[in-house]
Protein backbone atom coordinates (compact mmCIF):
# COMPACT_ATOMS: atom_id res chain seq x y z
CA UNK A 1 0.00 0.00 0.00
CA UNK A 2 2.70 2.49 0.94
CA UNK A 3 4.52 1.78 -2.36
CA UNK A 4 1.41 2.96 -4.23
CA UNK A 5 1.28 6.12 -2.09
CA UNK A 6 4.97 6.82 -2.68
CA UNK A 7 4.43 6.36 -6.44
CA UNK A 8 1.56 8.87 -6.36
CA UNK A 9 3.66 11.37 -4.42
CA UNK A 10 6.57 11.04 -6.82
CA UNK A 11 4.12 11.38 -9.71
CA UNK A 12 3.06 14.82 -8.47
CA UNK A 13 6.66 15.87 -8.05
CA UNK A 14 7.26 15.34 -4.34
CA UNK A 15 10.62 13.89 -3.45
CA UNK A 16 10.23 10.98 -1.04
CA UNK A 17 13.07 10.12 1.33
CA UNK A 18 13.33 7.56 4.09
CA UNK A 19 13.74 8.92 7.62
CA UNK A 20 14.39 7.30 10.97
CA UNK A 21 11.63 8.01 13.45
CA UNK A 22 11.84 7.74 17.22
CA UNK A 23 10.48 4.46 18.61
CA UNK A 24 6.81 5.31 18.11
CA UNK A 25 5.60 1.91 19.31
CA UNK A 26 6.82 2.80 22.81
CA UNK A 27 4.29 5.64 22.87
CA UNK A 28 1.18 3.52 22.35
CA UNK A 29 0.85 2.74 26.07
CA UNK A 30 1.47 6.41 26.91
CA UNK A 31 -1.34 7.36 24.52
CA UNK A 32 -3.71 4.77 25.97
CA UNK A 33 -3.09 5.82 29.57
CA UNK A 34 -3.24 9.57 28.90
CA UNK A 35 -6.44 9.06 26.90
CA UNK A 36 -7.87 7.24 29.90
CA UNK A 37 -7.02 10.13 32.23
CA UNK A 38 -8.54 12.68 29.84
CA UNK A 39 -11.66 10.52 29.53
CA UNK A 40 -11.93 10.21 33.33
CA UNK A 41 -11.79 14.00 33.64
CA UNK A 42 -14.48 14.39 30.98
CA UNK A 43 -16.72 11.89 32.79
CA UNK A 44 -16.04 13.13 36.33
CA UNK A 45 -19.62 14.31 36.84
CA UNK A 46 -21.13 10.94 35.99
CA UNK A 47 -18.47 8.38 36.84
CA UNK A 48 -18.31 6.52 39.17
CA UNK A 49 -21.69 7.79 40.45
CA UNK A 50 -23.49 6.21 37.46
CA UNK A 51 -21.00 3.43 36.74
CA UNK A 52 -23.80 0.93 36.06
CA UNK A 53 -24.70 2.94 32.94
CA UNK A 54 -21.23 2.40 31.44
CA UNK A 55 -20.10 -0.61 29.43
CA UNK A 56 -17.31 -2.85 30.74
CA UNK A 57 -14.59 -1.52 28.41
CA UNK A 58 -15.20 2.13 29.26
CA UNK A 59 -15.53 1.30 32.97
CA UNK A 60 -12.17 -0.46 32.82
CA UNK A 61 -10.56 2.52 31.10
CA UNK A 62 -11.96 4.94 33.67
CA UNK A 63 -11.10 2.76 36.67
CA UNK A 64 -7.50 2.31 35.52
CA UNK A 65 -7.13 6.05 34.94
CA UNK A 66 -8.51 6.89 38.37
CA UNK A 67 -5.93 4.59 40.01
CA UNK A 68 -2.97 6.31 38.33
CA UNK A 69 -0.72 8.21 40.72
CA UNK A 70 0.54 11.73 40.09
CA UNK A 71 4.10 10.37 39.88
CA UNK A 72 3.06 7.83 37.24
CA UNK A 73 1.26 10.52 35.26
CA UNK A 74 4.30 12.81 35.42
CA UNK A 75 6.34 9.95 33.98
CA UNK A 76 3.95 9.84 31.02
CA UNK A 77 4.29 13.59 30.53
CA UNK A 78 8.08 13.23 30.51
CA UNK A 79 7.95 10.43 27.94
CA UNK A 80 5.57 12.50 25.79
CA UNK A 81 7.95 15.46 25.89
CA UNK A 82 10.94 13.30 24.93
CA UNK A 83 9.03 11.80 21.99
CA UNK A 84 7.79 15.24 20.89
CA UNK A 85 11.34 16.61 20.87
CA UNK A 86 12.68 13.59 18.97
CA UNK A 87 9.89 13.85 16.39
CA UNK A 88 10.42 17.58 15.96
CA UNK A 89 14.08 16.88 15.10
CA UNK A 90 12.88 14.68 12.21
CA UNK A 91 11.11 17.71 10.74
CA UNK A 92 14.39 19.59 10.38
CA UNK A 93 15.04 17.32 7.37
CA UNK A 94 11.55 16.78 5.91
CA UNK A 95 8.28 18.69 5.63
CA UNK A 96 5.92 15.74 6.11
CA UNK A 97 6.12 12.22 7.49
CA UNK A 98 4.04 9.54 5.81
CA UNK A 99 2.70 6.61 7.83
CA UNK A 100 -0.07 4.05 7.46
CA UNK A 101 -3.21 5.36 9.13
CA UNK A 102 -3.55 2.13 11.10
CA UNK A 103 -1.21 -0.65 12.11
CA UNK A 104 -3.55 -3.24 10.61
CA UNK A 105 -4.81 -3.17 7.04
CA UNK A 106 -8.52 -2.40 7.19
CA UNK A 107 -9.62 -4.43 10.22
CA UNK A 108 -12.97 -6.17 10.11
CA UNK A 109 -16.03 -5.13 12.12
CA UNK A 110 -15.50 -8.19 14.33
CA UNK A 111 -11.92 -7.09 14.93
CA UNK A 112 -12.98 -3.55 15.76
CA UNK A 113 -15.40 -4.90 18.37
CA UNK A 114 -12.37 -6.28 20.21
CA UNK A 115 -10.73 -2.86 20.61
CA UNK A 116 -10.38 -2.08 24.27
CA UNK A 117 -10.75 -5.77 25.09
CA UNK A 118 -7.71 -7.15 23.25
CA UNK A 119 -4.75 -4.96 24.24
CA UNK A 120 -2.46 -6.49 21.59
CA UNK A 121 -4.97 -5.71 18.83
CA UNK A 122 -5.53 -2.20 20.18
CA UNK A 123 -1.79 -1.50 20.30
CA UNK A 124 -1.24 -2.88 16.79
CA UNK A 125 -4.05 -0.80 15.32
CA UNK A 126 -3.03 2.42 17.07
CA UNK A 127 0.72 2.01 16.50
CA UNK A 128 1.26 4.52 13.68
CA UNK A 129 -1.13 7.24 14.89
CA UNK A 130 -1.19 7.12 18.69
CA UNK A 131 2.23 8.77 19.05
CA UNK A 132 1.07 11.69 16.90
CA UNK A 133 -2.01 12.08 19.10
CA UNK A 134 0.27 12.24 22.14
CA UNK A 135 2.79 14.69 20.66
CA UNK A 136 0.19 17.00 19.15
CA UNK A 137 1.62 16.92 15.64
CA UNK A 138 -1.06 17.76 13.08
CA UNK A 139 -1.99 14.84 10.87
CA UNK A 140 -4.38 14.17 8.05
CA UNK A 141 -5.65 10.76 6.99
CA UNK A 142 -6.22 10.15 3.30
CA UNK A 143 -7.53 7.24 1.24
CA UNK A 144 -4.70 5.12 -0.13
CA UNK A 145 -6.24 2.16 -1.91
CA UNK A 146 -8.20 -0.96 -1.05
CA UNK A 147 -7.44 -4.40 0.32
CA UNK A 148 -7.96 -7.61 -1.67
CA UNK A 149 -11.43 -7.83 -0.10
CA UNK A 150 -12.29 -4.31 -1.27
CA UNK A 151 -12.09 -2.54 2.08
CA UNK A 152 -10.37 0.85 2.34
CA UNK A 153 -6.77 1.54 3.27
CA UNK A 154 -5.46 4.87 4.46
CA UNK A 155 -2.25 6.75 4.95
CA UNK A 156 -1.51 9.47 7.44
CA UNK A 157 0.60 12.51 6.75
CA UNK A 158 2.00 14.39 9.71
CA UNK A 159 3.81 17.70 9.90
CA UNK A 160 5.80 19.79 12.32
CA UNK A 161 3.87 21.58 15.07
CA UNK A 162 3.63 25.05 13.53
CA UNK A 163 0.94 27.64 12.81
CA UNK A 164 2.15 27.82 9.20
CA UNK A 165 2.17 24.06 8.71
CA UNK A 166 1.50 23.04 5.13
CA UNK A 167 0.08 19.59 5.83
CA UNK A 168 -3.51 20.45 4.88
CA UNK A 169 -2.42 21.84 1.51
CA UNK A 170 -0.28 18.77 0.99
CA UNK A 171 -3.27 16.55 1.74
CA UNK A 172 -5.41 18.35 -0.79
CA UNK A 173 -2.69 18.06 -3.43
CA UNK A 174 -2.23 14.34 -2.74
CA UNK A 175 -5.97 13.68 -2.97
CA UNK A 176 -6.13 15.42 -6.35
CA UNK A 177 -3.08 14.23 -8.30
CA UNK A 178 -2.64 15.20 -11.97
CA UNK A 179 -5.27 13.62 -14.16
CA UNK A 180 -7.98 13.64 -11.50
CA UNK A 181 -10.78 16.14 -10.94
CA UNK A 182 -9.30 19.43 -9.78
CA UNK A 183 -5.84 18.66 -11.17
CA UNK A 184 -3.70 21.56 -12.15
CA UNK A 185 -4.54 23.66 -9.12
CA UNK A 186 -1.49 24.65 -7.19
CA UNK A 187 -1.59 24.94 -3.44
CA UNK A 188 0.59 27.50 -1.77
CA UNK A 189 1.38 28.19 1.84
CA UNK A 190 4.01 30.04 3.79
CA UNK A 191 5.96 26.79 3.96
CA UNK A 192 6.16 26.25 0.21
CA UNK A 193 4.45 25.24 -2.99
CA UNK A 194 2.81 21.83 -3.43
Amino acid sequence: MMAQVVSTLEGIGWPVVEVTLPALDRMVDVFATMRGVETAIAHAETYPARADEYGPVLRGLLDNARKLSAVEYQGLITRRQECTEALQRVFTDVDLVLLPSAGLASPTVAGMRMLGVDSVLSAALAGPTAPLNVTGNPAICLPAGVTSRGTPLGCSSSAVISPSSSWSNAGMRFSRPPGSTGAGRSCESDAGRY
